[in-house]
């Protein structure tokens, strides 16, 4: 089997990378990115490049079986100032990337969406059957996306399912940019004994999972022996969490007392978030291997 990942300097595409062919005893694991980028991992199978290009996307997947696609712009706030470009780097590129992939004899497109897609419920709980309500563009880019890849599988041979990640964490998630994950922002806060900034009251939640996991997800979409036929799946770890638990455990880890400034949220924030993870586990056999607690203590480690 022959597996891109693209994306794959960014970082869950760098797990991928780096952890792929040991758990699937994999000769071809190859991934391609638009630069290099911050993974502590070998590079001697990346191909860099802008897969907006046609021949560009026609090399990286020559001879590939399965794609695991994690290209793209990831972040809500970043979508609501450049709309465009977030449309360019999510859909206009999945489509293209789809199209060609179909083209190439791709077996199974693995695509990753996001719980974004889901908007402000009112009870928090978010299953795949639930109506989306995209608030911002990042959001509405990503379920226009997952539309284009259950197409795929209803309309051609290539096989497809979406991947809705929620709140992803681990070593290597960047802490260094204005748009990151709120635990990398805060794992940096406690090293460097800097501002500790909550938007919102604290009491929001999310539901947060492993970056492990995540690839534990896909490994799982890779190795399915039926036709998944556009599936959506949530991935996460089936508990909500605050704001506040979460300083509470960073507290705890470090044996710190930081208190935390607040700020108004940010525009198209989702303001509860807990997934229906059933579904993982009876379409994919996927559950949640890594306790958040020791999940932290790692990611805290790393920065």
């Amino acid at each position: 089997m022959r597996i891109l990942v693209t994306g794959a300097t960014g970082f869950i595409g760098s797990h991928l990378l780096e952890l792929l062919p040991t758990s699937l005893g994999l000769g071809l694991v190859k991934g391609t990115d638009r630069r290099a980028g911050e993974a502590s991992h070998s590079r001697s199978n990346v191909l860099f490049g802008d897969l907006l290009d046609a021949d560009f996307r026609a090399r990286a997947l020559r001879g590939i079986d399965v794609v695991l696609h994690h290209a793209g712009q990831t972040n809500v706030q970043q979508s609501l100032e450049f709309p465009l470009a977030c449309f360019d780097d999510n859909l206009r590129l999945t489509a293209l990337l789809l199209e060609d992939a179909r083209k190439a004899g791709v077996r199974r497109f693995v695509f990753p969406s996001s719980a974004a897609v889901y908007g402000n419920h009112g009870n928090g709980v978010q299953e795949e059957r639930q109506l989306p309500l995209p608030e911002s563009p990042y959001a509405a880019c990503k379920l226009a996306a997952e539309a284009l890849v259950a197409g795929y599988a209803r309309h051609s041979e290539m096989d497809t399912v979406i991947l809705r990640y929620f709140n992803v964490f681990g070593p290597r998630q960047r802490a260094d940019s204005a748009y990151c994950g709120v635990i990398a922002r805060f794992c940096l806060s406690f090293m460097e004994d800097g501002p500790l900034t909550v938007y919102g009251t604290g009491a929001q939640t999310r539901d947060f999972i492993h970056v492990k996991d995540i690839v534990q997800a896909n490994i799982r979409a890779v190795e399915h022996p039926s036709r998944l036929n556009g599936a959506v799946v949530n991935i996460a770890s089936g508990a909500g969490r605050s704001i506040h638990q979460l300083v509470a455990e960073l507290n705890g880890i470090t044996g710190l007392k930081r208190i935390p400034m607040y700020e108004p949220s940010k525009p198209g924030e989702v303001l509860h978030s807990k997934a229906d993870i059933a579904k993982a586990g009876e379409l994919l056999g996927f559950s949640p291997r890594i306790d958040f607690r020791a999940g932290l203590d790692e990611t805290l480690a790393w920065y």
